[in-house]
C-alpha cells in the first residue's frame, strides 16, 4: 500500500445561494517520499483537499487512506 491515497473524493457545501462542489471525484496516490504540488486557480478546491486529506473536513463520498511510516494501522482513515 502506498502511504496516502485518495480514491474518487467528492466533497459539496451547502452555501445560502445552493450546493457548491469543494471538490469532485478526486484520485491520486502519494508513494513514500514523493514530494506533490497541488496546483489551480483561487477557489478551485485545493486547500477543501488538503483539509480532507489532513482529516480536518470528511468527504461526502470517497476515501482517503493514510499508512505513514511508524503509525498504526488504526490511523487508516475511510470515508464514504
Amino acid at each position: 500500500m502506498v502511504p496516502i491515497e485518495i480514491r474518487d473524493v467528492s466533497l459539496v457545501y451547502d452555501t445560502p445561494g445552493g450546493k457548491v462542489p469543494g471538490v469532485k471525484d478526486v484520485s491520486f496516490n502519494i508513494g513514500a517520499s514523493e514530494f506533490i504540488c497541488i496546483v489551480g486557480p483561487s477557489g478551485c478546491g485545493k486547500s477543501t483537499l488538503l483539509n480532507i486529506i489532513a482529516g480536518f473536513l470528511s468527504p461526502a463520498a470517497g476515501e482517503i487512506r493514510h499508512d505513514p511510516p511508524g503509525h498504526q494501522q488504526d490511523r487508516v482513515g475511510r470515508h464514504r
